[in-house]
């Protein structure tokens, strides 16, 4: 399963990219439980995106992304919470899944999916 098809934001790699295996696996490494963010930090133009857009290809199969675009047309909690629910949809089911219009039903299908997510990888 390849969860980056479903994130309308994680932007096209560059054609010719220098693969930074290193730092992908060394962010794969600093997740733990108790830490289950982590933040990025460079100036502008220091491949922030680039980098966290091949880790999502990387971890394709487990990673959920979003990207936020300047648009504020695009870049919305609405568009953030159809993403991710279509995601963790595809990761738990396998399949996509119809989304609710009401933005209340869909921060509940997200909470929900959360749980769902949760409760099958602290079986493994």
């Amino acid at each position: 399963m390849n969860l980056t098809e479903y994130s309308l934001t994680l932007p096209a790699l560059p054609e010719y990219i220098v693969p930074r295996t290193n730092w992908i696996t060394w962010i794969h490494d600093r997740f733990t439980p108790e830490r289950q963010a982590i933040v990025i930090q460079a100036p502008d133009g220091a491949g922030k995106t680039t980098l966290l857009a091949q880790f999502a290809h990387h971890y394709s199969a487990h990673c959920f992304s979003f990207f936020v675009k300047p648009d504020q047309y695009v870049s919305t909690p609405k568009l953030f919470f159809q993403e991710l629910c279509m995601q963790m949809a595809v990761a738990l089911r396998g399949e996509e899944v119809r989304l609710p219009d009401n933005f209340d039903d869909l921060k509940k299908l997200f909470a929900d999916s959360y749980h769902d997510l949760e409760l099958r990888y602290k079986k493994m």
